[in-house]
């Protein structure tokens, strides 16, 4: 008979999945640590928004949502922050005016750039600690596992 403190013990895989999301949980706080977004009273999601405008800029909230894993609902919410800061702005679409894009403004622009050149440093810092075939590997290893999740999605 097995014991009980066996029978309730976590499984190889149920580990290695909590091992895993403390990876990402940890990555995310590394991103966002110490960042220009918090300095300045930014949330990691807006943040995550604003770099994501600055790269689609003229895209629209459905977009957004999609590029950003997050509901339509949360993305409006968090436009809605960021407009009231003046940090980005939704501009209706010639084609089709009750459409909008989405576009930075200055402070907003800044503000992404300082971001993004941030988490760069932090990401070249935290592969300063593999090999640079290890590095290929983690990348490679991690796209694969980003595109087997979305293929099981379609």
């Amino acid at each position: 008979m097995t014991a009980p403190s066996e029978a309730n013990a976590p499984s190889s895989s149920e580990l290695l999945t909590e091992r895993l999301s403390e990876a990402l949980r940890a990555l995310r706080a590394l991103q966002f640590s110490d960042s220009p977004a918090e300095r300045v009273g930014v949330s990691p999601a807006q943040a995550a928004v604003l770099s994501w405008v600055a790269q689609h800029e003229g895209a629209g909230v459905t977009e957004l949502a999609r590029g950003c894993g997050i509901t339509k609902a949360t993305a409006s919410a968090t436009l809605d922050r960021l407009q009231q800061r003046a940090l980005l702005y939704r501009q209706p679409r010639v084609h089709d005016k009750r459409a909008v894009g989405l576009y930075l403004g200055d402070e907003g622009r800044e503000l992404a750039e300082a971001i993004n050149r941030h988490r760069s440093a932090n990401m070249e810092r935290l592969l300063r600690a593999l090999s640079r075939e290890e590095q290929q590997v983690l990348v490679e290893l991690l796209e694969k596992a980003v595109s087997g999740f979305r293929q099981g999605e379609a």
